[in-house]
């Protein structure tokens, strides 16, 4: 009988472990997902911010971000965290650039995020 019951409860012990470890990697991923990204734009020191509320889909391999009020679409690969982003800026009234200007057609960049640890 004490072996029976030494039995279950290892089994019951096992079984706890088991369920923790995978509520663990749950809450983990879920973390990361909403987890804000510092992301650098290749070939410059430009970095931007891409905020949890400003994910509008998610599909197995990318997260797509909405930017600027709609002015950018911003996609990242949820393995790697590359990034690819397109703003349509020709629908501003002048250039983000200088007020002067006319506003440019697009802009077009890429480069690798990282989840942000600060927040």
């Amino acid at each position: 009988m004490i072996k029976a019951s030494v039995k279950n409860s290892l089994c019951a012990l096992q079984t706890a472990c088991w369920l923790g470890g995978v509520m663990l990697v749950l809450v983990a991923e879920t973390a990361l997902a909403e987890a804000s990204l510092d992301c650098r734009v290749n070939g410059t020191d430009d970095r931007f911010i891409a905020y949890p509320h400003q994910r509008i889909y998610r599909s197995d391999s990318f997260d797509y971000y909405q930017l600027m009020q709609g002015l950018t679409v911003l996609v990242v690969h949820r393995q790697t965290r590359q990034f690819n982003r397109l703003s349509n800026l020709n629908l501003l009234p002048s250039s983000s650039l200088d007020p002067q200007w006319s506003a440019e057609p697009y802009q077009f960049f890429n480069g690798q995020c990282t989840a942000r640890v600060d927040e």
